[in-house]
């Protein structure tokens, strides 16, 4: 079963070109 939660994380990662502009418009740490 997937996580939605992680594929979200993922591509906002994807997006943003980097795991800590994913969180922070995410609103997570």
């Amino acid at each position: 079963m997937i996580d939605w939660d992680d594929v979200r994380y993922f591509l906002a990662a994807a997006q943003r070109g980097s795991v800590r502009a994913a969180a922070k418009r995410l609103g997570v740490n």
